[in-house]
């Protein structure tokens, strides 16, 4: 999904940055190149979450929530309290993403 909004967003400048690297006979898949994009995006976003997260963390708010409440079903409230985890994991998405993708 971040994928296409930034695909959206700058379309009309990746396409000009590929007419440049193809007129100079750059490769597309290079340093800054509009076929990086992704990776970047991806490695961005791992660089921001890993730092302040367990190795167990979820940064996926349908897979967390979910298996919160199931969990909630057999051992009560513990499931979304235990150290405080809870909230944070499923809570950050939700302003996280309209403020990472600029649209608030």
């Amino acid at each position: 999904m971040a994928g296409l909004m930034v695909k959206g967003m700058y379309w009309t400048q990746i396409q000009e940055m590929k007419t440049v690297l193809l007129n100079k006979g750059m490769p597309l898949v290079a340093n800054g190149a509009p076929a990086g994009a992704p990776f970047v995006i991806g490695l961005a976003y791992a660089v921001m979450v890993w730092p302040f997260a367990g190795s167990t963390i979820s940064t996926n708010l349908a897979r967390n929530l979910g298996t919160h409440i199931v969990a909630a079903i057999f051992f009560g409230r513990e499931a979304f309290t235990y150290m405080h985890y809870a909230p944070v994991a499923i809570l950050v998405n939700i302003p996280g993403h309209p403020l990472c993708h600029g649209l608030l």
